[in-house]
């Protein structure tokens, strides 16, 4: 994950590959490893989540897809889709 990760408020396995909702306190994002961990690449969520009290990200998995729920202090949206690259 990158550097200043304060928070994990979710951490998922989706096939091999781990899947982590964060926050740092500029915002809340999402983060991928392939590695058991050992590193982590930023995924590109469908809208920007701002930090704060009143945001949050939350993901969750089912088979080979991934549910990604957030809240941007404006409303909450929800996603369902299989997360490229999971290998089983």
């Amino acid at each position: 994950m990158g550097p200043g990760v304060l928070s994990v408020s979710g951490l998922v396995a989706v096939g091999r590959v781990l899947v982590a909702a964060t926050g740092d306190g500029g915002g809340r994002r999402v983060w991928r490893s392939v590695d058991g961990g050992a590193s982590w690449r930023a995924v590109t969520m469908p809208v920007a989540v701002p930090g704060g009290g009143d945001t949050a990200v939350a993901v969750a998995a089912q088979g080979d897809r991934l549910v990604l729920v957030a809240d941007d202090d404006r409303g909450a949206s929800a996603w369902w889709a299989p997360l490229p690259g999971v290998d089983r």
